[in-house]
C-alpha cells in the first residue's frame, strides 16, 4: 500500500509523533518516564490533545500501529434493497472503518490505545426484548470492489457472499456482520478483511448460516496479516437471525 502507515516507529525520548487517519488525529508522545497517547477529531486543528498517561516501561521504545475491527457488530445496506432469487448467489464488497490500535512493549504486547478511525451511528439489530448494539455504517454495500483505494487507508473490505438456499426469494435489505471474528491484511492498494458467506436456509425462523471462509481470494497468498481477529471465528459455520429485523436507532 502506497504510504503505508501500518509500520513500528522508533520512539527516542522527547519524541512526539502524530498519525492523521479517517476522521481524526492519534498521537504517542514518550517522555523520560511516561508515554502519552492520544485521539482527537480531525477538526479540532492543533489543539493540545486530552493525553492518556501510562509510566513507561524499560522497552517501550517503539510504537506499533495496527488496523483492527470495530468492538461491535456492523450493520450494512446494499446500495438498493434487492431479491436474490431460489438457488442465486450474489457477491458484495462492505466497506468498513478500522480502528486503530496502539500498542508498545519488546513484542508489542502492551495496548496502549484502541479508538476509531470514524466514529460511527448505534445501532440496535434484533427484535425489541432479544438483540444487540451495532455500529451503522455509512457506507452502502457493493457488488464491485472499487469503492476504495489508497486514498482511504482507515477501511478495510469484507468480501460477502449472499447464497439463497431456500425454496423462495429472498428480500435482501440489510445484514449484521459479526466483525469480532475478522481478521485484517495488507492488499495492494487497501486494506481486506477475511471473507463471509451467509447463507439463508431456513424461512420459518428466519436464519441464516455464516461461514468465516479466510483470506479473500482478492489477495495474494503471502499478504500479510496485520492484525488477528479480536476473537477466533467459530469452526464451521453458525446460524443467526437474519431476515425481517427490528431496528431503532440509538
Amino acid at each position: 500500500m502506497p504510504d503505508d502507515i501500518w509500520s513500528v516507529y522508533e520512539m527516542a525520548v522527547g519524541r512526539h509523533r502524530r498519525w492523521p487517519v479517517g476522521d481524526a488525529v492519534f498521537h504517542a508522545r514518550r517522555d523520560d518516564n511516561e508515554w502519552r497517547v492520544a485521539r482527537q477529531p480531525a477538526s479540532v486543528g492543533e489543539a493540545e490533545p486530552s493525553w492518556k498517561r501510562w509510566p513507561a516501561g524499560d522497552d517501550w521504545t517503539e510504537a506499533r500501529l495496527a488496523p483492527i475491527m470495530p468492538d461491535r457488530p456492523v450493520v450494512a445496506r446494499p446500495e438498493s434493497p434487492l431479491q436474490l432469487a431460489p438457488g442465486c448467489e450474489a457477491v458484495f464488497f462492505v466497506s468498513i472503518p478500522v480502528w486503530i490500535r496502539l500498542s508498545t512493549g519488546r513484542d508489542a504486547d502492551v495496548v496502549l490505545m484502541e479508538e476509531p478511525t470514524v466514529v460511527l451511528s448505534n445501532i440496535w439489530f434484533g427484535e425489541p426484548t432479544e438483540g444487540e448494539l451495532c455500529y451503522s455504517l455509512k457506507t452502502r454495500m457493493r457488488r464491485t470492489d472499487t469503492a476504495d483505494s489508497s486514498e482511504n487507508p482507515h477501511r478495510a473490505l469484507c468480501t460477502v457472499r449472499m447464497i439463497n438456499a431456500m425454496a423462495d426469494p429472498v428480500d435482501f435489505q440489510r445484514l449484521c456482520l459479526q466483525v469480532k471474528h475478522l481478521s485484517v491484511y495488507r492488499g495492494a492498494s487497501h486494506l481486506w478483511t477475511d471473507s463471509v458467506d451467509v447463507t439463508y436456509e431456513r424461512k420459518r425462523d428466519q436464519a441464516v448460516r455464516v461461514a468465516f471462509v479466510g483470506k479473500p481470494d482478492e489477495i495474494a497468498d503471502d499478504a500479510a496479516c496485520l492484525s488477528e481477529a479480536r476473537t477466533p471465528p467459530p469452526s464451521g459455520h453458525f446460524l443467526q437471525k437474519g431476515m425481517g429485523m427490528v431496528k431503532s436507532w440509538m
